[in-house]
């Protein structure tokens, strides 16, 4: 079993080159009561719209395609736990957001968001999942497509009964589409600063470590094409989703 992920320097680039078009990276956050501002609350991306692959999945890029965790400058969206927050994404943080479309629709793949206390920096084991969508079967669409369809938008709940503080929230996209290999998975991070107020007293038990949870390159859930049947799709590697009703992990 491999632990590593590698592309030529010329692969990469050529991937890159080609899908620059259809990039994406975190626009920004919008809270509870609606009110949005570009950028604001966001760890500034060091690397644009370009997605991570290759090694650089091995690498602090894939926490949040940020030079550093530094949250110095950055104000913090307070948010009351048990709340939901949504991350925006778009295809140029510079560009109007209604002039544009979100990511190009052969992007297909899953969803996720994560959360760690500021006070880890994110090293180590600290990253917990707080929403996870793959394809719906019902609706038959991945939910990068409602993402799209959604205007660039996606929700997840702030858990109820984790400890009031400052979070990261951590939302990420996946295109999958030409995913033969995991070295050609795009990961779109991104990062954004909250301060969760009235929360509870219970801790996450499954956590993950960003970079690290996608270390196997041999994980069908990073290998999957378009060409498979999306109903079987294994979902992604990591710690299980929070359970927000009894603290634990589900």
């Amino acid at each position: 079993m491999r632990n590593y992920l590698s592309l030529t320097p010329f692969v990469l680039a050529t991937i890159l080159a080609s899908f620059a078009n259809a990039h994406t990276q975190l626009y920004g956050i919008e809270g509870p009561d609606g009110s949005f501002e570009q950028g604001k609350y966001i760890i500034p991306s060091s690397m644009g719209n370009a997605p991570v692959v290759g090694e650089a999945i091995l690498t602090d890029s894939l926490r949040c395609r940020s030079a550093s965790m530094s949250t110095t400058g950055i104000d913090a969206l307070d948010v009351t736990a048990g709340d939901d927050v949504t991350f925006r994404y778009y295809h140029k943080a510079t560009s109007q957001y209604s002039n544009s479309p979100v990511m190009s629709r052969s992007h297909m793949g899953p969803c996720t968001a994560y959360m760690a206390p500021v006070s880890s920096k994110g090293d180590g084991k600290s990253w917990f999942k707080v929403f996870y969508e793959g394809y719906d079967a019902d609706e038959k669409k991945w939910c990068t497509t409602k993402v799209i369809d959604n205007d660039g938008d996606f929700v997840f709940t702030v858990p109820k009964d984790i400890p009031s503080g400052l979070y990261y929230a951590r939302s990420e996209l996946f295109a999958i589409h030409q995913a033969t290999t995991s070295s050609s998975i795009q990961m779109y991070p991104g990062c954004a600063l909250i301060n969760v107020v009235n929360g509870g007293s219970f801790e996450p038990t499954e956590l993950g470590e960003i970079p690290g949870i996608y270390n196997n390159a041999d994980d069908p859930g990073l290998t999957w094409t378009r060409g498979q049947d999306p109903t079987k799709y294994p979902g992604l590697p990591g710690p299980e989703l929070y359970n927000a009703t009894t603290g634990a992990s589900s």
